[in-house]
């Protein structure tokens, strides 16, 4: 893999975050076998920008939002069959590995898996109040995976239960609060 990241903030107000990374993997095929992944994330610290007042009630406040995009790969063995250890089956030595015998996996490969890719947005505000005794957080996100790696089940006619296959995408969405405390402050304490 290759990872970059940047970062850059201005005037401790305005903060831009940059990454990038590729991956090859051996686990997909060789067509397809490596994939590029970057993310951004940008915050607004506006109680600064704004030369606000925090010596009263409010005490900070910070607007962000990020994009992510996320690879993954293919469970091993995904993109051919292959052939396994045969294992007994005769009632007095159940699944003992026979020497010498070898079966075809039951799971058809597929030489044409791509990866598998989530997209991530999120947006959120930060406060805090009373010389930041009390803060909330709130947040809105919206993930979508699209490509997913299945072991899809198959007509048992081909020789094969199952097969690899890229279908399918499935999304969340939500929202996160999350409410800060710190109402007993003295020097040995917080």
């Amino acid at each position: 893999a290759i990872l970059g990241s940047a970062n850059i903030g201005w005037k401790n107000q305005l903060y831009l975050g940059v990454t990038a990374r590729n991956e090859w993997s051996s686990t997909l095929p060789k067509d397809n076998n490596h994939y590029f992944f970057p993310s951004v994330s940008l915050s607004w610290v506006f109680s600064e920008a704004l030369n606000m007042n925090t010596t009263g009630a409010f005490s900070y406040g910070k607007l962000r939002g990020s994009w992510a995009k996320l690879g993954k790969d293919a469970p091993t063995y995904a993109t051919r069959a292959y052939y396994s250890g045969a294992k007994s089956n005769d009632g007095w030595t159940d699944g003992l590995l026979i020497p010498g015998a070898f079966t075809l996996d039951n799971v058809l490969g597929n030489s044409q898996l791509k990866p598998e890719f989530t997209n991530t947005y999120e947006g959120g505000v930060e406060l805090k109040f009373f010389h930041s005794r009390v803060g909330i957080d709130a947040s809105y996100y919206y993930r979508k995976a699209t490509d997913l790696i299945v072991p899809a089940q198959i007509a048992g006619s081909t020789g094969f239960t199952n097969a690899f296959l890229n279908t399918g995408a499935i999304s969340t969405k939500g929202i996160d609060l999350q409410l800060e405390l710190g109402i007993i402050r003295s020097k040995s304490f917080n």
